[in-house]
């Protein structure tokens, strides 16, 4: 029997990328681990895996399972197309960017007849379509080119096709251990780090807290920036007293600069500061309250992103003495991507030797 749980519409959030000009829906957990790409054959959905993706999370995978173009919650491609080749350059520009990631494990179930009364059945529960005009675009990848032998004559570099007894063509929802099981077997040197899968930049992470143990939070926050997943510390910088900026009264900040490489991308990162803020009892009021911890991404490499909660490089991190002299303790050739001047440039123009004060 399928646990009522395993299949709650809500169980994951939904995540959106416009990376090919339409707006493709697809869920991701266990961000940080071995990228694993979880696509299924018609109804190219990714309710159809809905069932194994914590599972497969815990075995230590990001697992990502989109829907495809039509599909679900995905829109139809502005190029009308629905063959073949173009679903799989949706896929190939979603993994690269928003994702960030320079290769994944791709896992695909097979086509195999079932009963018209099944599927039809499996098509209501899993919610496939929305409308009879996008059931029947769905059509298209299968009148244009359809044979078992697909995978195999297409990639010659591969695993399988894995041929599991009895599997029918939604495994995943009906026994999603069964395929699960599998997978962790095929793919258990990666997952023990064998390949290096990401594309990994080098961020900058600021620190700070004027609340509570001062001194414990830093610590706390450094030891866990250590432990993320997916991201590896290199430095910490030294730290520094400093007076508050703004209203309302308050005592002063200790803050640091932590520099990182990460496989993350940037929002995933952004997510784990704030869980991390979350942890050491942060909460967000009035702007500039005081706070037990206040983690910002400073720098992403090089990149220059402005989207709904997050922009990088950080807006003001220019105007503050009180982070740009920690962080030209550990990065001072570091350049600015949008100014286009040095940190250490920058933190000169700014210094204030009596506000921000090295602690010993």
């Amino acid at each position: 029997m399928i646990e009522a749980e395993s299949v709650a519409a809500d169980r994951f959030p939904v995540e959106r990328a416009t990376a090919r000009g339409f707006s493709q829906a697809f869920v991701r957990a266990g961000e940080g681990g071995l990228p694993l790409l979880r696509v299924h054959g018609w109804p190219e959905t990714r309710r159809i895996g809905w069932r194994d993706i914590a599972s497969l999370a815990d075995a230590g995978f990001e697992v990502i399972v989109p829907d495809l173009r039509g599909f679900g919650d995905s829109q139809a491609g502005p190029d009308g197309f629905q063959d073949v080749v173009s679903p799989s350059r949706d896929l190939h520009a979603l993994v690269r960017d928003p994702l960030g990631l320079r290769s994944v494990v791709a896992i695909a179930g097979s086509l195999r007849t079932r009963p018209p009364r099944d599927v039809l059945d499996t098509f209501l529960r899993v919610g496939t379509f929305a409308d009879g005009a996008k059931f029947r675009a769905s059509l298209g990848t299968y009148e244009s080119a359809l044979s078992d032998r697909r995978a195999e004559q297409r990639f010659s570099d591969r695993v399988g096709p894995v041929r599991l007894r009895g599997a029918g063509h939604f495994l995943q929802w009906e026994a999603a251990e069964l395929p699960n099981h599998a997978i962790r077997g095929i793919y258990g040197d990666l997952l023990e780090g064998g390949t290096d899968t990401r594309a990994r930049e080098e961020v900058f992470v600021a620190l700070g807290s004027n609340l509570g143990e001062r001194e414990v939070h830093l610590a706390g926050a450094v030891s866990a920036l250590r432990r993320l997943r997916g991201a590896h510390l290199l430095e910490v910088s030294p730290v520094y007293e400093t007076d508050p900026v703004g209203p309302p009264e308050q005592g002063p900040y200790l803050n640091a600069v932590a520099r990182l490489r990460v496989s993350l991308a940037p929002r995933a990162l952004l997510h784990r500061l704030l869980e991390i803020e979350a942890a050491a009892g942060r909460v967000r009021s009035e702007p500039n309250a005081p706070r037990t911890l206040d983690l910002d991404l400073l720098f992403y490499g090089e990149r220059e992103l402005d989207e709904p909660g997050l922009r990088v490089p950080h807006p003001r991190l220019h105007q503050r003495a009180f982070v740009l002299e920690p962080l030209r303790d550990i990065a001072p050739d570091w350049i600015h991507p949008t100014l286009h001047r040095r940190v250490e440039d920058l933190a000169e123009r700014v210094r204030e030797p009596t506000a921000v004060r090295r602690r010993e």
